[in-house]
């Protein structure tokens, strides 16, 4: 049995589970309080806490769980240099986590917008003409 979060020899395997571990948890709450996640609503926080907890079962073997570096900072000057010398880890990990997670979400939201705006295959955009795109529309003024 360790004593310690990590042994010396699972440091990268630390960082990678914490770092896909915040990725996962961090795309779970964007997505289900987007605006546009209407069928989500009043689901959210459920998913969100289902989603940790499932983070925490998988994630406690391995680190014990950071996820959040204020949950690893203000025990770790109490426990000793051990646990100084780990908390960069459960610093690094959730930023670059987080970072990760919102540009993929950011990537895919544009994606999915230029999904969004493309017509149907199959059907055909009606033809304008320049001066047809400048007049106001239905009676509006400039």
């Amino acid at each position: 049995m360790r004593c310690h979060s990590l042994p010396r020899d699972t440091r990268a395997a630390s960082l990678l589970c914490e770092i896909v571990m915040t990725f996962m948890f961090v795309m779970i709450v964007l997505g289900v309080t987007d605006k546009r996640a209407t069928d989500m609503k009043g689901f959210a926080p459920l998913a969100i806490g289902l989603a940790l907890t499932l983070i925490h079962l998988v994630s406690i073997p391995v680190t014990n769980t950071s996820v959040n570096p204020a949950r690893s900072t203000g025990p770790a000057p109490i426990a000793g240099s051990w646990a100084m010398g780990q908390l960069w880890l459960f610093w690094v990990a959730p930023i670059v986590g987080a970072v990760i997670a919102g540009v993929a979400y950011l990537a895919y939201q544009l994606v999915a917008g230029r999904a969004a705006e493309r017509p149907p295959e199959g059907t055909r955009t009606p033809v304008t003409t320049p001066s047809e795109r400048l007049e106001p529309a239905h009676g509006s003024t400039w």
